[in-house]
């Protein structure tokens, strides 16, 4: 204090967050999102606000603050963001995956039952509309393309809020005053 020799502000821990120590907590939490964005029923939760995104990507900070030496205070917000979007890449992808391979496996009678079902309860529907729901319940490569664009957008966006809103729960490092 006396000497006039500057200080490291920063903890030694910072110097160990490099890009390797995201990867695994973000395999982990994209593999969860992905295999619950996929399971029938439980998928829907996506129509709320992405749940299953914000899920990954806040189970992903939580996996990296628990990694990490100084806990989840040791964090930032931009390291809860990263982890959520490589969450919600593989996520995403994973998911996207699930879905081209459900729709490889449906048969042309369960596409007919569906077909029926959906005009049971629905009977108003445009036919022009239900005509495009068709389509696109086909494997088609625009259908493949449409799936895995709209997952590699939407659940790294997700994931990422969800990583960051992780790390202002789990309590954020306080940056050093000058």
């Amino acid at each position: 204090m006396e000497c006039g020799t500057p200080v490291d502000t920063h903890p030694a821990d910072a110097a160990e967050l490099t890009s390797g120590i995201f990867v695994r907590p973000a395999l982990i939490a994209g593999a969860v999102m992905g295999i619950l964005s996929s399971i029938p029923l439980v998928q829907f939760g996506n129509c709320v606000c992405c749940m299953w995104g914000v899920t990954g990507g806040g189970f992903g900070a939580w996996l990296l603050g628990k990694k990490q030496s100084g806990g989840a205070g040791a964090l930032s917000y931009g390291d809860g963001a990263l982890v959520g979007v490589l969450s919600g890449l593989f996520g995403g992808l994973l998911a996207a995956v699930a879905s081209i391979l459900r729709l490889l496996t449906i048969d042309r009678d369960s596409l007919a039952e569906l077909e029926e079902t959906f005009l049971e309860l629905a009977p108003e529907i445009d036919p022009e509309m239900f005509e495009v729901f068709l389509q696109f319940m086909e494997l088609s490569p625009i259908s493949v393309l449409v799936t895995l664009s709209i997952n590699l957008i939407v659940f790294p966006l997700f994931a990422a809020i969800g990583g960051i809103l992780m790390i202002a729960i789990m309590g954020r490092k306080k940056e050093p005053q000058a």
